[in-house]
């Protein structure tokens, strides 16, 4: 039983680093899935400059936030 735990945490730890999700990688790992799904939605980005919302027809989770310019504040 102890065999197959430890084989089956390997398979886990091997999962974790092909989609880059280990603890020492981050998006721009080369080779993990975290990489190379970065890049589509980079390239995608790029195609849809100000057009951010047609990502969510990739299945991207799209976030837009208005930004408004505050009032300056009149000194006394």
């Amino acid at each position: 039983m102890l065999r197959f735990l430890n084989k089956a945490e390997l398979f886990n730890q091997q999962a974790g680093l092909s989609l880059g999700f280990d603890k020492s990688q981050n998006a721009k790992t080369p080779g993990t899935f975290y990489s190379i799904l970065t890049s589509v939605r980079d390239i995608l980005l790029g195609l849809n400059r100000s057009q951010e919302r047609k990502l969510a027809e990739w299945g991207f989770d799209v976030v837009i936030s208005d930004v408004t310019k505050s009032k300056p504040v009149n000194p006394l």
